[in-house]
């Protein structure tokens, strides 16, 4: 059954991110009842998301709705069955502002990891705007020095972009190279595995220990320094048309949510009551 449910993603191209967590919700099912998914009615999934992880664990609704499709999927998808009995209380997403590094933190922390292959990762996901994945997965290729800008291969929605590259990135993607050589595998991060790129847990990884080494206490993890790299721009005057082209999000709505985060970051216009 999980090599079948593996397939069946695969064929259809999904993100190798969703692959595993899809399959983490299966398995996890399973155990809840120690039998095999496909045995389980819907009364049974409903009550193992309404009761165990709805009431007992109290998990997040975005959780509990990631292991509701995870479900469906093997259920429609590997079985052939039914699926319009499984269903999840209607709960409204909570709509949660990140909590933004200031610019001296977030330079402070993507240059605080002892080693520099970390802080060339680090400081390359806040210079360009990436997300954890993409930064895991660029080609040597897609540095474009001349032009100074760096491409993304397939990002979130199975899009390529361009973004900016800046001169500090640049910078220290080239002492990266010289001291790590990694052109053999065409992959500017190789991972331990001959063929394969660095996965995304080791730039996590990197990134806890950067700011704990930093002293910066702020929640979040690396998907932060993203966040910070829009909130910066927007404080530095840059458009919403051009950033959500760096960012590649789709609508221009999901762009100007940062917006919000900077409010009182001393980039908005004059208040009233401080006019005299």
């Amino acid at each position: 059954m999980r090599h079948a449910l593996i397939q069946e993603m695969s064929d259809r191209h999904l993100a190798e991110r969703t692959i595993r967590t899809y399959v983490y919700w299966v398995a996890e099912l399973a155990k809840h009842y120690n039998r095999c998914p496909s045995k389980l009615s819907d009364q049974e999934i409903n009550r193992y998301l309404r009761e165990e992880l709805i009431r007992k664990k109290q998990a997040a609704w975005s959780s509990v709705n990631q292991a509701l499709c995870a479900i469906r999927f093997f259920r429609a998808e590997v079985l052939h069955q039914d699926v319009s009995g499984l269903n999840i209380p209607p709960r409204k997403r909570e709509q949660r502002l990140p909590e933004i590094l200031t610019m001296d933190e977030a330079r402070r922390l993507v240059d605080m990891h002892p080693k520099l292959k970390y802080r060339a990762m680090l400081r390359t996901i806040y210079g360009c705007g990436l997300r954890v994945g993409e930064c895991a997965a660029l080609l040597i290729t897609d540095i474009d020095s001349e032009q100074m800008r760096l491409r993304v291969n397939q990002g979130k929605g199975k899009k390529d972009r361009y973004t900016i590259l800046p001169k500090a990135v640049l910078g220290i993607l080239r002492s990266y190279y010289d001291e790590y050589q990694p052109g053999r595998s065409g992959w500017l991060f190789p991972g331990q595995k001959p063929g394969t790129h660095l996965q995304p847990e080791g730039i996590q990884r990197a990134y806890r220990q950067a700011k704990t080494l930093s002293g910066v206490h702020k929640r979040g993890g690396v998907h932060t320094l993203r966040h910070c790299f829009a909130t910066h721009h927007l404080q530095m005057g840059t458009d919403l048309a051009t950033l959500q082209r760096m960012l590649g999000h789709t609508s221009l709505k999901t762009t100007a949510r940062y917006l919000h985060v900077t409010i009182g970051t001393g980039s908005g216009g004059r208040n009233p009551l401080d006019h005299g």
